[in-house]
């Protein structure tokens, strides 16, 4: 059971809401609390409880401001990394606390080993049967932890670390050692006075990491081999990363940027709260202070679009690519930036020459990631519009390479067969994308239209009434 309540933006439900309106994630945690116990009472109801093993744990903890961090991803501190773990049930002591350091990846081994099931040899693991069931201790001495995020998200600097019991090292371009025994708050980094233990950890990090010459480019490879072949054959090959991100530890350190982390925090809380206007000026200055950092673009593109500044946001993505930036967003953001801008555009050339160029940056995003099908729906649409039906049929079928359950693919493919004068085909592919998602409404009209010119009044009529029940949205008024 996945209880996700207790994340950023933290807005519990009533009445935790007014109850803990000074400390809304206290409120999150309580709802999650009631919610546990409604699910524990359910089990007791039926007979379950007795015979259940019940492991609640957390992935993250919150900063909620210590360290400078108010969320999560960034840092390496107990502030997030240190997490609850509980496990009752049939011959588990009650009430009893363990003491020695364990870890998330222990989780899976004790489990299997509790079942009397064999986890196999590739666990990294340890099972905590034997702390937990005769108080021995077990080898969980060394926990390694690493957060890509900054790098991949922000360029900054990207942070390992090696915790035990009494110690915790922090790679980064400013290392941190902190003595867990005597300074809880890692407020005190002693890394010049400890120099010996700060060694000793480092060596372990380089055992599970390799050393820093090894690290290098890191690849993302969201698609299987076989679909890889089947998007390379509709031309659509993914190019890398707009910018080639190279884990190596260097580079800014997360530390240093703590005010820019605070304001981004301050914007996206206000944009949570769907005040655009008001974040704009907070990252406007930060793109000033931290130029390349691509969060800080694409956060200020979306408040642009939200208040449909698009002639602002095209300045805006431009901007990003110039300072190395840019990611597959960026293009993607830009190609349907220059669409809104085609569409307010009464001269028939010049609205052509801007979806030209939504053409090219979305095909650009759809290279360096072809795993992103909205953006491949967006480009199939804006080929659709400039009347390249070939182009619009193999983003349609990149889409359905990798699902075939995306009613706005069929619906492409559909238009593309009308305009071969294909009906029958057309029309199959009209129905394919009503039966996957009933509340798209282009395909009804569509219906309705083959139906109309084939004569069929009563049947047009019919698909002509359910579009209209389903078109909300202003342009189809």
């Amino acid at each position: 059971v996945h209880y996700y309540d207790p994340h950023f933006p933290y807005d519990p439900p009533e009445p935790f809401k007014s109850e803990y309106k000074k400390d809304p994630y206290a409120g999150e945690i309580a709802y999650m609390d009631q919610q546990l116990g409604r699910l524990f009472d359910f089990m007791d109801s039926i007979g379950l409880t007795e015979n259940t093993l019940i492991v609640l744990l957390s992935d993250h903890g919150e900063g909620l401001g210590d360290h400078g961090e108010f969320t999560h991803g960034v840092f390496l501190y107990d502030s997030t990394m240190r997490v609850p773990l509980i496990i009752a049930g049939p011959e588990v002591a009650e009430g009893e606390v363990v003491e020695q350091q364990v870890r998330t990846i222990d989780v899976m081994p004790t489990v299997m080993d509790y079942l009397g099931l064999s986890a196999g040899d590739k666990i990294q693991g340890t099972s905590l049967i034997p702390v937990m069931m005769e108080g021995q201790r077990v080898r969980t001495h060394y926990c390694y932890m690493e957060t890509l995020y900054p790098r991949t998200q922000m360029r900054w600097a990207e942070l390992r670390a090696m915790r035990t019991d009494d110690w915790k090292l922090i790679i980064a371009p400013t290392s941190e050692l902190y003595n867990l025994r005597e300074d809880l708050d890692e407020s005190e980094n002693v890394a010049d006075f400890h120099k010996p233990e700060a060694d000793r950890l480092q060596k372990q990090i380089w055992e599970v990491n390799g050393p820093p010459e090894s690290w290098g480019a890191i690849e993302a490879q969201p698609l299987d081999q076989e679909t890889q072949e089947e998007l390379k054959s509709l031309g659509y090959v993914s190019a890398g990363g707009a910018r080639e991100l190279i884990f190596d530890g260097a580079g800014v350190d997360p530390k240093e940027r703590i005010h820019v982390l605070r304001e981004l925090d301050r914007a996206t809380d206000l944009m949570n709260n769907s005040n655009y206007t008001g974040a704009i000026p907070i990252l406007e200055a930060l793109t000033l202070e931290d130029p390349g950092n691509p969060l800080i673009y694409q956060h200020l593109g979306m408040c642009f679009q939200r208040t449909l500044r698009f002639e602002n946001a095209r300045k805006l993505y431009l901007q990003a690519i110039e300072h190395e930036a840019d990611t597959d967003r960026t293009y993607s953001e830009l190609g349907e930036v220059y669409i809104r801008l085609a569409q307010q555009i009464p001269e028939q050339q010049k609205r052509l020459e801007f979806m030209e160029l939504a053409v090219e940056n979305l095909h650009r995003s759809s290279e360096i990631n072809p795993s992103n099908v909205e953006n491949l729906n967006n480009l199939a649409n804006a080929y659709l519009e400039l009347g390249r039906i070939e182009d619009a049929e193999g983003a349609a079928k990149a889409i359905l390479v990798q699902t075939k359950k995306h009613a706005s693919a069929y619906n492409t493919l559909g238009m593309v067969e009308l305009q071969r004068g294909r009906g029958p085909l057309a029309r199959e592919n009209f129905l394919k994308a009503v039966e996957i998602d009933s509340n798209l409404v282009e395909p009804y009209m569509n219906l309705g239209l083959l139906a109309y010119h084939a004569g069929e009044s009563e049947m047009a009529l019919h698909y002509f009434k359910l579009f209209l029940e389903r078109a909300k949205a202003p342009r189809y008024r």
